[in-house]
């Protein structure tokens, strides 16, 4: 037990912050004061439903509050549905491109690499495959960088024909004796 120095309230060690540079090992104000002298808000969560008997809150994704903590509602549904955790290299995708529906068969697990790319994909729109004008190995880029003229395709070069040709320098000789031909 100890005692808060703001609301006189003695408290148990667990609602304390831990702090290394005091001797007892704990801040002297409570989380909840702490908060508040740092000029925090109240949370206030505005109730969207409920699942489970639990209450879902609206934030950036719903999230589920469980006695444990908080959790993204779409986990959730999707942990259940599989009957185990979701790893950490494993993302769930909305089918249908909307966060606040959940409806398990709106939801996919993807690898976290996969998920990242297909949402570049939605979110940019990639453009077709650019080609290196000397070995014929294609890549694809979005289209802004190319629009904004990072990329031109026709002169483009993957990084080992860019680098076996000399780099920066190299690049300039190859072009001109392209253009004297």
């Amino acid at each position: 037990m100890k005692l808060c120095i703001r609301c006189k309230i003695e408290k148990e060690l667990s609602a304390f912050h831990k702090d290394r540079r005091r001797k007892d090992g704990y801040f002297p104000y409570c989380k909840k004061c702490r908060r508040e002298r740092n000029g925090a808000k109240k949370m206030t969560h505005k109730k969207i439903g409920e699942l489970d008997g639990y209450m879902i809150v609206d934030d950036v994704y719903p999230r589920i509050l469980l006695p444990t903590g908080s959790v993204r509602v779409h986990r959730y549904v999707m942990e259940k549905k599989i009957g185990r955790k979701i790893y950490k290299n494993e993302d769930v995708h909305h089918i249908d491109g909307n966060k606040k529906n959940w409806n398990e068969n709106n939801l996919v697990i993807l690898k976290r690499s996969v998920h990242r790319s297909l949402e570049a994909h939605n979110i940019h729109g990639y453009a077709p495959t650019v080609r290196c004008n000397t070995c014929g190995k294609s890549r694809t880029y979005s289209n802004n960088v190319i629009d904004k003229g990072r990329i031109v395709p026709e002169r483009y070069q993957c990084a080992n024909c860019y680098y076996k040709s000399g780099g920066p320098s190299g690049r300039k000789k190859l072009l001109k004796g392209i253009n004297e031909r």
